[in-house]
């Protein structure tokens, strides 16, 4: 072989062993620090900011799976309106006010009554729906599964196989704040959450995350109302 022929073989050897390098090497993790944008769910399991043994992703966790709900969803709620927090009434979040209760945020922009009808599904009293932390995000959940069912008039199979794609409907009929107007602009508002995602770190240090669905392109960014 000559000397030319040889020295092309080893830099073709050295591109080989480069490109399959990068291929293996997992990217960076990512710091969450307060909201960001853009968790891939491209992501490997390794590298996702996940709280899949944290208490408050527990407590959503399980909502989700009682009432056949994807997680992001309930979670793109909560963050919406209480900034992933246990929220009061005029409680100030991340420079913005807040009207409801608990990670839920119920009571609030979503729905006049959210507390009284969730106390109605769960049979369970209103005071412990706003103050107890994994109550009221099983009544956030069961408020969603109610507006589901209204949107799919009862087909409780077709409901719960409800791709992400087609929520906005049910977001539109989880708001019912008697104005259309403004829960369009909610439901508009929560599509965009899910296709962008978010990150945060809680005070107690778990982190929350609504992972990255370019496919929801569409809901990038809401139209005016």
């Amino acid at each position: 072989m000559s000397l030319r022929l040889a020295v092309c073989f080893a830099a073709m050897v050295l591109a080989v062993i480069s490109v399959s390098w990068a291929k293996e090497k997992k990217p960076a993790a990512i710091e969450s620090k307060d909201l960001k944008f853009g968790v891939s769910s491209d992501m490997s399991d390794f590298d996702k900011p996940t709280a899949t043994t944290g208490k408050v992703f527990g407590f959503f966790e399980l909502a989700a799976k009682q009432y056949g709900l994807p997680v992001d969803v309930l979670l793109a709620v909560s963050l919406h309106e209480s900034g992933w927090s246990m929220a009061k009434p005029d409680m100030r979040v991340k420079d913005q006010q807040h009207t409801g209760w608990g990670y839920m945020g119920l009571g609030g922009k979503t729905d006049r009554d959210a507390v009284r009808k969730a106390a109605a599904l769960l049979a369970k009293p209103a005071d412990l729906i706003k103050t107890d932390a994994q109550m009221n995000i099983l009544a956030g959940a069961a408020l969603l599964d109610d507006a589901r069912s209204r949107v799919y008039k009862g087909n409780v199979k077709k409901a719960r196989n409800t791709p992400l794609s087609k929520y906005h409907p049910v977001f539109v009929a989880y708001a019912d704040s008697g104005d259309r107007t403004n829960d369009l602009m909610f439901a508009d508002e929560v599509m965009m959450l899910l296709h962008r995602g978010y990150t945060t770190k809680l005070p107690s240090g778990e982190v929350l995350t609504v992972l990255e669905r370019p496919e929801l392109d569409s809901f990038a960014n809401p139209p005016i109302r």
